[in-house]
């Protein structure tokens, strides 16, 4: 399988690229990035560096994107979602191939999830929304949820401001914290207000009891669609 991690030269990007290059199923990783410097050091860290190459990608050209997404059998984006989810998830389905996104910003991802109609035509696999959280905490809803039937699901997560280097993650971590977000309650979707619904929440150690908030997330847009019947969502 070839892969091309779009952004694979970003802090996020690194990661999926240095995990992707030891699966024994991965035939070549592609690091599409127009940052070529830092992605040749970056490649030359990597413990599979022979199964990764480094590939000039500019996501604002439409048919340079294009080719590139082509040329693989999958794309993991890992670009600003906010400026590039809606072009690298139109690309993808235009050229046949699968698609995974990091996207965390719900209005964006809606607007690629009005895209399900044809991707389902298509026969693709489609799954934005696939990062730490989104993505790691609705895997392990969907694994808690085999042992029981799902009313409820609520997700804390507790992340320091500090761990955020780059430019789009640091956009990121505004746009949790601004305007009206979506809550899932009473079986329908909701607006609150953010910062808002403060609790304390007692996590595993070394971390333990920490102040929770709502912030902004797309999981009330997706896991319900994967839970007929829920409730709640938070």
């Amino acid at each position: 399988m070839k892969i091309l991690v779009l952004g694979g030269a970003g802090d996020i990007g690194r990661e999926a690229v240095r995990d992707l290059v030891l699966q024994c199923d991965v035939e070549k990783v592609s690091i599409g990035d127009l940052r070529l410097s830092v992605a040749r050091d970056f490649r030359q860290t990597l413990l599979g560096k022979d199964r990764a190459e480094v590939l000039a990608v500019d996501a604002d050209r439409p048919a340079d994107l294009a080719t590139a997404i082509a040329a693989h059998d999958l794309t993991l984006n890992c670009l600003d979602s906010c400026r590039y989810e809606r072009a690298v998830a139109e690309a993808s389905l235009a050229a046949g191939r699968p698609y995974v996104s990091l996207c965390d910003d719900p209005p964006t991802l809606a607007r690629v999830q009005e895209l399900d109609p044809a991707v389902r035509e298509r026969g693709l696999a489609f799954l934005p929304g696939m990062g730490w959280t989104p993505g790691f905490s609705s895997l392990l809803a969907r694994k808690a949820a085999a042992l029981d039937r799902v009313d409820r699901v609520r997700i804390a997560w507790v992340g320091s401001a500090a761990d955020c280097e780059g430019r789009a993650l640091i956009t990121h971590q505004i746009a949790a914290f601004t305007g009206e977000l979506l809550s899932f309650q009473d079986g329908k979707t909701v607006r609150v207000a953010p910062g808002s619904g403060e609790e304390t929440v007692d996590f595993p150690l070394p971390l333990g009891k920490a102040l929770v908030r709502h912030v902004n997330s797309p999981a009330p847009l997706t896991l319900p669609r994967a839970f007929p019947g829920l409730q709640e969502l938070t």
